[in-house]
């Protein structure tokens, strides 16, 4: 790798640390429900800092140093909703930070909000004042929408229960306007995704398993029962959604290594952490725990192994490459 390489540095790479911080939330919540070690689940918060400052400072000295290739990705009509993933690296990494530095944690959560906030707004708004073609949609339109509904799994923790259910409304809504949108793009439109795109198609389980976290947030400590109908539906709908990934694996492991392979990594660490989330509601249920502590598994599996494969790219000068 040369240092003019870095003119490269992809901003969809920033979904690495979103992959950590999910696992670190995920092993978290298999600690607090299945009594699994607690300290799994802190070195990979130490890892997702780690990989969120790398990435950050590597993204900083191409902006510094090649300004119009920043520029280039902030207007291309995929790229620019990955811009979002640095806001929702932000809001994570104050959860992560909760139990050390509530101060930190809070700080962090209100940048990482307000600048999801705001992009969430202009990318709407762009979509708005210049329409696409509905062949250009993916899946990577989720991230800078429905990723506000991950705001109240921290923020409720916070004090910041208004703004929480904020986010949640807007995420939820959304998810439900783009999703007809999804499986139109993906059953009637050609043509079919790009292969370098198909791994995004993981994140679709995203927004009802961080929707379900959100949810048990904001309801669960006024609720006089486990879980209700609502958290079900999301939870459910997140693990038939991952299902369904699962089966397109035979098309989806002939994806040659991208920064997209990411995209798998956070959504299923998401859905680990809702489902022991589950399994700590339904009160240690033996086919629930160990339904969580596969994907938990699983989750960690593709965690490493994109990390891996990332690094192998890295040194052999294949990571950061022209779009």
């Amino acid at each position: 790798m040369r240092l003019d390489d870095l003119a490269h540095v992809p901003v969809p790479l920033f979904a690495s640390a979103m992959g950590w911080g999910g696992l670190a939330m995920a092993w978290r919540k298999a600690h607090e429900a299945l009594g699994w070690p607690v300290w799994i689940g802190e070195a990979a918060a130490l890892t997702a800092a780690a990989v969120f400052a790398l990435v950050c400072g590597l993204y900083a000295w191409k902006t510094a140093h090649h300004w119009e290739e920043t520029v280039k990705e902030f207007r291309h009509p995929v790229r620019i909703n990955f811009f979002a993933a640095i806001s929702i690296n932000l809001m994570i990494m104050g959860g992560l930070a909760l139990p050390y530095a509530a101060e930190l944690a809070d700080a962090l959560w209100m940048a990482g909000a307000a600048l999801h906030l705001a992009l969430a707004l202009y990318v709407i708004g762009r979509w708005i004042e210049h329409p696409h073609d509905p062949a250009t949609f993916n899946p990577a339109w989720y991230i800078p929408v429905v990723g506000n509904v991950l705001a109240p799994v921290v923020g409720v923790k916070l004090g910041h229960a208004d703004a929480a259910w904020f986010f949640f409304a807007v995420g939820i809504v959304f998810w439900l306007g783009l999703l007809p949108l999804a499986l139109n793009r993906a059953i009637f439109v050609a043509p079919p995704l790009p292969p370098k795109m198909l791994p995004t198609l993981a994140i679709f389980i995203a927004p009802p398993a961080v929707g379900f976290l959100a949810w048990r947030a904001l309801t669960a400590p006024s609720m006089s029962f486990p879980v209700d109908p609502l958290g079900h539906v999301l939870i459910f709908a997140a693990l038939f959604t991952a299902l369904l990934v699962l089966r397109l694996i035979t098309v989806l492991a002939r994806v040659p290594f991208a920064p997209s392979w990411w995209a798998y990594t956070f959504p299923s660490a998401a859905l680990a952490a809702g489902l022991a989330e589950l399994a700590a509601a339904k009160g240690g249920s033996a086919f629930f725990a160990l339904l969580a502590g596969a994907f938990v598994v699983g989750a960690t599996a593709v965690v490493v192994l994109v990390s891996i494969r990332t690094v192998k790219a890295a040194f052999s000068g294949q990571l950061f490459v022209p779009e």
